[in-house]
């Protein structure tokens, strides 16, 4: 699923995007925010998506895995690019950063 929305404009003040390459991922956070206060807006798995999905929905706060990778038809909008482009255009908005501690990812992502 490259964008699941489960939001109303009415609740567009406490939703939650996820932007991870791993479904298992946004998986847990659906399940953490289920009962919560906060809605789960979506999942994006590429950093062009995660510019776009906030663009379009404006959610609450974004949660960035560190191993976000580019689109193909962009190169360079990784993670860090798309944060500090949201940083930008939206600076008051809440950033959370995960990652998966295997060494193996946390090298992938320095290296991106």
């Amino acid at each position: 699923m490259n964008l699941a929305l489960a939001r109303s404009a009415v609740d567009a003040r406490r939703t939650v995007l996820v932007a991870d390459p791993k479904m298992t991922a946004s998986i847990s956070f659906a399940t953490l925010l289920r009962g919560s206060p906060w809605t789960f807006a979506g999942t994006v798995s590429n950093g062009k998506a995660l510019l776009d999905a906030v663009s379009r929905l404006s959610p609450w706060a974004v949660v960035i895995d560190l191993a976000l990778p580019d689109h193909p038809a962009t190169p360079g909008v990784g993670w860090a690019l798309a944060a500090e482009t949201m940083a930008v255009a939206s600076p008051g908005g809440r950033v959370a950063v995960s990652c998966d501690p295997s060494p193996r990812h946390l090298v992938l992502a320095a290296q991106a």
